[in-house]
């Protein structure tokens, strides 16, 4: 992981080792779901999720966009009234400021892409 301060110029993450690793730690062998965040920056954080069938992720924050991209298993992403099936390989990209949820029907793994508006810079009074 990196911290907004330390951003690396360039960064490979094996997604497939992040998710073997994330699938043995206690949260996912004794709950329902599980995260590990493999990237932050200002605007920006990745995160890998694992969700059990039946959980739900949910998020209500005006000040994010998020994609979201399976790995594995079967989730559905709903904003609103719509929902859609997301598969491996495929994409669902959200709007800034729309409530947005993830289901899981089967055991899945995907990541979630966050892309927050940068903050304003500080203005000088003087």
């Amino acid at each position: 992981m990196t911290s907004a301060s330390n951003v690396p110029a360039l960064a490979v993450l094996d997604i497939g080792a992040e998710g073997v690793a994330l699938l043995t730690e206690p949260e996912w062998t004794d709950g329902d779901r599980n995260s590990r965040t493999l990237f932050k920056a200002d605007t920006l954080r990745i995160v890998l999720t694992a969700l059990r069938a039946g959980a739900v992720m949910r998020n209500e924050d005006p000040d994010e966009a998020v994609a979201i991209q399976p790995i594995q298993g079967e989730i559905a992403v709903r904003v609103g009234s719509q929902g859609v099936p997301a598969r491996s390989g495929e994409m669902v990209c959200v709007g800034h400021g729309e409530p947005w949820e993830v289901r899981a029907s089967a055991d899945s793994l995907f990541l979630l892409m966050v892309g927050r508006a940068p903050k304003p810079a500080a203005t000088r009074t003087d």
